[in-house]
């Protein structure tokens, strides 16, 4: 068949799904979020049906621990090197969860999505399209007088200390600001202004050499080497509040900082000039190099910031 003769529809509706952290094997191992929707597709973060999902546990691809002394990649959060693991999750074990969850979430086991071995489309040899489910997102229930049926929320890996163990915990901001932070004790919810003040006084950690690391559902392993990424410690806050700026759709501080460099570049005068070091100071630091372009990044701000061409 030929790319001119496929016909091509759009429909929108919501797919629900259940998710809890696993560990992927791309060459280095890494810590995803892996989401069973009712469809029967598993989304971690590339989609893939049942099928596929099997073989990639079977294979190694998808897995519920790591060898000792292998680091473990948790995105933007940082590394970590564990060893001494005590991890509880076997692989068929995984494979009866999702199971488990899909039946949750569809009982029937109804018009279940087969991708035919491949999440991809090619046609006459040639990438056609690649399917994804590029809205995914966690969600709540939004308030009674709300426009939305749901808030959605974005979310991101933390560690919460509690005496010598430190517990990796999911944090997720949804739009109406309520933040929920989930780890092996369960889910609770905190203010965004109570969370700062938690972080502030230590609560939210990145491991240490030697602290006991407890992972929801995988099981615990005791640090090595710690390197923690952009995104953690201090920085969670900046982080979140961006990310509620962006989930209520409005400028987030970097855009608003792009704007005040443009404004600048077109005038260079002194007012303008403080309100873009007011603006570029108001970025979380571990954000400001999305102020400038892909190539030069931030660098022209800071040039004429400090003044100094060397920067």
């Amino acid at each position: 068949m030929k790319a001119s003769e496929l016909t091509r529809r759009q429909a929108t509706r919501t797919i629900d799904g259940l998710s809890f952290p696993v560990i992927q094997r791309i060459g280095d191992y890494h810590l995803v979020d892996m989401t069973v929707f009712e469809d029967g597709l598993i989304e971690a973060p590339d989609l893939m049906d049942l099928a596929m999902f099997e073989e990639d546990v079977r294979k190694g691809r998808v897995r519920t621990s790591i060898p000792d002394g292998e680091p473990l990649r948790l995105g933007r959060s940082g590394l970590l090197d564990l060893e001494q693991g005590d991890w509880t999750l076997t692989p068929d074990a995984l494979v009866e969860r999702v199971y488990g969850l899909l039946a949750e979430l569809n009982p029937g086991l109804d018009n279940l999505t087969d991708l035919q071995g491949s999440a991809s489309h090619v046609v006459d040899g040639r990438l056609r399209w690649k399917q994804n489910r590029t809205r995914s997102a966690p969600w709540c229930e939004a308030e009674p007088d709300s426009d939305h049926d749901r808030n959605p929320g974005k979310w991101l890996w933390a560690f919460e200390r509690g005496g010598e163990n430190i517990d990796l915990v999911q944090l997720v901001l949804f739009r109406n600001d309520a933040l929920t932070v989930t780890g092996s004790g369960g889910t609770r919810s905190v203010s965004l202004d109570d969370f700062e003040v938690e972080l502030g006084q230590g609560r939210y950690d990145f491991p240490r050499e030697g602290d006991r690391v407890t992972i929801r559902g995988l099981g615990a392993a005791t640090c090595a080497y710690a390197a923690p990424g952009p995104c953690s410690g201090e920085a969670l806050i900046g982080e979140l509040r961006e990310s509620g700026r962006e989930l209520r759709g409005e400028p987030t501080s970097f855009h608003v900082c792009r704007s005040a460099a443009d404004a600048y570049w077109a005038d260079p005068t002194e007012e303008n000039l403080e309100t873009l070091r007011r603006t570029y100071e108001a970025v979380p630091p571990h954000l400001r190099r999305y102020c400038g372009d892909m190539d030069e990044k931030d660098i022209p701000i800071r040039k004429v910031l400090s003044g100094d061409s060397r920067v």
